[in-house]
């Protein structure tokens, strides 16, 4: 922030009253868009918007990764780990990290251990 300070020499800066709103992102799954009977192109539109001015959050899918990249779902399905070593791997990583580092993975990725608990849970 650049502050104007007045002509008379004064070396304070001003007073400035801050106003913060934080927009709630929305989450929105690419399955659940698949499911859906029929979304209007006003929504559809609406929820693009979105996802391009970063208040959304898209959870994809192999389908969508396939239209959005233009790659076929086998050659998308061939480069992904399996669900077995990748959860192997992310067990050892989880093990042998320490209690700062596994707070701050939560931190940074506090979407992904939502859904993995709701998955888990349900």
């Amino acid at each position: 922030m650049t502050y104007i300070y007045p002509a008379n020499g004064a070396t304070a800066a001003p007073r400035v009253q801050a106003r913060f709103s934080i927009e709630p992102i929305e989450v929105i799954s690419a399955v659940s868009l698949a499911h859906r009977q029929r979304i209007e192109p006003w929504e559809r539109g609406r929820m693009a918007a979105a996802w391009v001015d970063g208040r959304a959050l898209v959870i994809p899918t192999v389908e969508l990764a396939s239209n959005v990249f233009g790659v076929s779902y086998p050659l998308i399905t061939k480069e992904r780990c399996p669900a077995s070593l990748s959860l192997k791997l992310l067990a050892y990583g989880w093990e042998a990290s320490t209690r700062a580092e596994r707070e701050r993975f939560i931190r940074e990725n506090l979407l992904s251990v939502w859904t993995a608990i709701e998955r888990v849970t349900a």
